[in-house]
């Protein structure tokens, strides 16, 4: 696993360029098995590197992830494209979203 700072994976991202990000309820650490399942996908990331800022977005919404500390990603290459993880300040310790780009 790698972990990269907010501009590092803003490179990344650049030299990747994938087709999409997608953020699925299910792939999360805290979610509900039994709750309402939802699967964003977005085509387009805007990273502000002041405050440290994600903003992932598709033709109908945008996603922002605030607050970002880094991002971890995974050296493993599965299948269906790389997962990362988004790793942020909350109130109560750290969040982490995990996410896909293909």
């Amino acid at each position: 696993m790698k972990v990269l700072s907010v501009s590092e994976f803003a490179e990344f991202c650049k030299k990747k360029q994938p087709s999409c990000y997608i953020y699925a309820t299910q792939n999360q650490q805290d979610s509900q098995r039994d709750c309402l399942r939802v699967v964003l996908r977005f085509q387009t990331i805007i990273i502000n590197l002041k405050p440290d800022r994600i903003c992932f977005v598709n033709e109908h919404d945008k996603l922002n992830v605030e607050r970002v500390r880094c991002v971890q990603i995974y050296d493993e290459k599965p299948c269906v494209g790389t997962v990362f993880k988004i790793r942020s300040a909350g109130t109560d310790g750290d969040v982490v979203s995990t996410w896909l780009m293909d």
